[in-house]
C-alpha cells in the first residue's frame, strides 16, 4: 500500500495597490513574486498536466493574491514592471558581450522575461490557468482568512474571527468558482473554538505545524498523523525534517552552491543608465537581474549558469524522493511551505518540485502524491485538542504580538466593536449606508493584516506596516462617524478611498457577522 505524501504551498502576498504612483516599491513584492515564483509554478504544472503525468498538490491561494492576481491595473502594471527588465537586457547584452562566461546568462534572463511577457499579454490570465488545474483535479485550493488576519489574537472579538474566514471564503468562490474544503489558517495559526466559524462555511480540515499536534492534550506516542479537535476540525501537521531538507538554506536544497545567489543582484553591480531606470529613487535596489551563485561562504561568487542549476535541482529532487521511501512506512508524509520559498527566494524551486513530481510517477513510487482533502478524514486520526498555537517563534503569538506592533490590537479591537454595531443597526441594503459599511469593512479587514505585525517585529519596511494599519484605522474612524452622530464622507474622498482599497468589491456588510 503507497504512502500519501502531500505538499502545500501557501501563497500570499499582503494587498498592495497604489493607484496614485505610476511606480510604487513595495508594489513590485508582488511583480517579483508574480514573475518568480507564480508563473513559474503555473508553468510547471501545466507541463506535468500536458505530459500527462499523474500529479496531485495543494496551495493555499490567501484573498489579497486572488485579488492581485484579478486586478486589471495589476496587471497592467506587471506588464510594465516585465517591459523594464527587457529594456535594461538589452543594455546588459551590450555590456556583456566580451564576457563569455556572463553573456549567456544574460541571453539567458532576455529569453526568460520574453516567456513571461507572452504569458501576460497571449492566453489565459493566470488566475483562469490557476481554475484549469483545479477542474483538471491535479490542483487543491485551500482558502485563507480574509486578509491573513492572525485569528488567535482576533478572536477576542467573534465578529473579527467571523468576518475573516466568510469573506475569505466568498472571495474564493467569485474569483474561483468553488466551495473550499480546508484552509490554512494565518500563519499556521490555531486557537481552540475557530472551529465553530469554520463548520459554519462547510470547511472541515486545516493546515498547521507539527507543534500544534505534538503538544495537543491528551499525549499522544504515535506517528505523526493528521489529529481531529474535539470541535470537528481535522489539523494537518506538517513534517519538520522533511520540510527543513526543502526550506533550509543551510542544510537544505536552496543553500547549494550551483543555485543563484538571492543577495546579488545588477541592480548593486552595475552601474550604468539602463540599470539606474529600474531603480527607486537615488539608492541602488533589487531588479531581479541576479548573474551569480552561492559558490560558498566567500564575497567571491562565480556565474550563475541555469543549465547546471536545473540539473543540480533534479539530483536534489531525486534524493528528496529516496528519503520518501525511506519514510514509507509512515502513515502519512505532509510537508509545507510558503510558495515564494519556490522561485523567489530558491530560484530552482520550481525545476525541482517539476523533476520531483515527474519522478514519483515514471517510477511508482511506493509514495503517492496526495491532495490533503485525501488525508482528512483517515480513520486512525486520533481526537486531542490542540493548544493556541502557530508556526511562528515558539510556536507561539509572540511574533504578532511583542512591543513592536502591541500597540494595533486596541483598535482592532474597538474597531470591529464600532463596526459590528452599525451594520447591525442599519437595514441591510441600505443606501448611501450600505456603500459607508462596506468600504468600512475594508479598512478593518486591511488593518487587521497580519503582515503588518510580522514586518514590525522583523524590522523590514517599518515605515511602511505602520502607515498602512494607521491610514486604515484612520478611514475606518472617518467612514463610521455618520453612524455615531458625525458628518457623513465626502463623496471625492470616498471615491478616491474606494479606489485605493479596492478589495473584495463583493463584500457584503450583513454576511460578514456570526
Amino acid at each position: 500500500m503507497s504512502t500519501p505524501f502531500v505538499l502545500v504551498l501557501h501563497a500570499h502576498l499582503p494587498y498592495v495597490h497604489h493607484p496614485e504612483g505610476a511606480r510604487f516599491l513595495e508594489e513590485e513584492w508582488y511583480f517579483e513574486a508574480l514573475t518568480e515564483t507564480y508563473l513559474p509554478l503555473i508553468n510547471a504544472f501545466e507541463n506535468l498536466a500536458r505530459d500527462g503525468v499523474p500529479f496531485r498538490i495543494t496551495m493555499s491561494l490567501t484573498p489579497p493574491l486572488l485579488s492581485m492576481l484579478a486586478h486589471p491595473g495589476l496587471m497592467q502594471r506587471s506588464r510594465n514592471y516585465i517591459g523594464e527588465r527587457l529594456a535594461a537586457l538589452e543594455g546588459e547584452i551590450k555590456r556583456t558581450c566580451g564576457d563569455p562566461d556572463l553573456h549567456p546568462t544574460v541571453l539567458w534572463y532576455r529569453e526568460h522575461f520574453e516567456s513571461l511577457a507572452r504569458q501576460l499579454s497571449e492566453g489565459p490570465t493566470p488566475l483562469a490557468r490557476l481554475r484549469a488545474l483545479a477542474a483538471s483535479g491535479h490542483l487543491q485550493i485551500l482558502t485563507c482568512p480574509a486578509t491573513h488576519g492572525f485569528l488567535p489574537i482576533l478572536r477576542m472579538d467573534d465578529e473579527a474571527v467571523s468576518a475573516q474566514i466568510r469573506q475569505g471564503v466568498a472571495t474564493h468562490r467569485r474569483l474561483l468558482g468553488i466551495d473550499p474544503e480546508g484552509i490554512w489558517l494565518s500563519e499556521c495559526a490555531y486557537h481552540p473554538g475557530v472551529e465553530r466559524f469554520l463548520n459554519a462555511v462547510g470547511i472541515d480540515h486545516a493546515m498547521v505545524e507539527d507543534t500544534t499536534v505534538t503538544t495537543a492534550q491528551p499525549p499522544y506516542h504515535g506517528p505523526l498523523l493528521p489529529t481531529r479537535t474535539p470541535g470537528g476540525l481535522t489539523v494537518i501537521p506538517r513534517d519538520p525534517e522533511l520540510s527543513a531538507l526543502v526550506w533550509s538554506a543551510r542544510g537544505g536544497y536552496p543553500g547549494d552552491p550551483l543555485f543563484r545567489e538571492f543577495y546579488r543582484d545588477a541592480g548593486f553591480d552595475v552601474d550604468m543608465p539602463h540599470i539606474r531606470a529600474m531603480h527607486h529613487g537615488p539608492q541602488p535596489s533589487f531588479t531581479g537581474l541576479k548573474y551569480h551563485c552561492i559558490t560558498g561562504a566567500t564575497p567571491y561568487k562565480q556565474i550563475w549558469h541555469p543549465g547546471r542549476a536545473r540539473k543540480r535541482a533534479a539530483e536534489h529532487a531525486a534524493h528528496f524522493l529516496q528519503r520518501l521511501r525511506d519514510r514509507a512506512g509512515d502513515p502519512v508524509l505532509t510537508v509545507s511551505f510558503d510558495a515564494e520559498l519556490f522561485g523567489h527566494w530558491w530560484f530552482e524551486g520550481p525545476w525541482w518540485l517539476e523533476a520531483l513530481l515527474r519522478k514519483m510517477a515514471a517510477e511508482q513510487s511506493d509514495v503517492v502524491a496526495c491532495h490533503t482533502r485525501d488525508v482528512a478524514h483517515r480513520s486512525d486520526a486520533p481526537v486531542r485538542q490542540p493548544p493556541i498555537s502557530s508556526w511562528g517563534k515558539n510556536g507561539t503569538c509572540e511574533v504578532w504580538l511583542n512591543p513592536s506592533n502591541d500597540w494595533i490590537y486596541r483598535h482592532l479591537h474597538r474597531g470591529v466593536r464600532r463596526l459590528s454595531a452599525a451594520t447591525r443597526a442599519t437595514v441591510a441594503g441600505s443606501q448611501p449606508q450600505g456603500r459607508w459599511l462596506r468600504q468600512a469593512w475594508r479598512e478593518l479587514l486591511l488593518a487587521q493584516s497580519s503582515d503588518w505585525a510580522f514586518i514590525m517585529t522583523t524590522n523590514t519596511s517599518v515605515e511602511y506596516a505602520v502607515n498602512r494599519t494607521q491610514v486604515a484605522l484612520n478611514r475606518l474612524d472617518r467612514l463610521l462617524a455618520p453612524f455615531e452622530g458625525g458628518d457623513p464622507p465626502d463623496e471625492g474622498w470616498l471615491s478616491e478611498v474606494e479606489g485605493q482599497d479596492d478589495i473584495f468589491p463583493d463584500l457584503d456588510p450583513w454576511s460578514l457577522l456570526p
